[in-house]
């Protein structure tokens, strides 16, 4: 299927493919279970810090994005 973009949808990609070249090593991002985008510092090797039961570590969150986002699988 194709998806017809409109121009300003078109440069918010842009954007975005731009801000990822830009991405700092010590930050991440978790789609979570609010249904936004969670900026998340990561741990002192650069990964993901998760909890002993396997969830994320949310005192590592930073901030959310109001960006509707899924972390779920196709």
């Amino acid at each position: 299927m194709e998806i017809e973009l409109s121009k300003h949808e078109k440069k918010i990609i842009s954007e975005l493919k731009s801000i990822a070249k830009r991405w700092p090593a010590r930050l991440w991002i978790f789609a979570g279970p609010s249904g936004n985008l969670l900026i998340m510092r990561t741990g002192e090797k650069g990964e993901p810090v998760h909890t002993k039961t396997g969830g994320v570590d949310g005192d590592y969150v930073i901030t959310d994005v109001k960006i509707p986002a899924d972390g779920g699988d196709f």
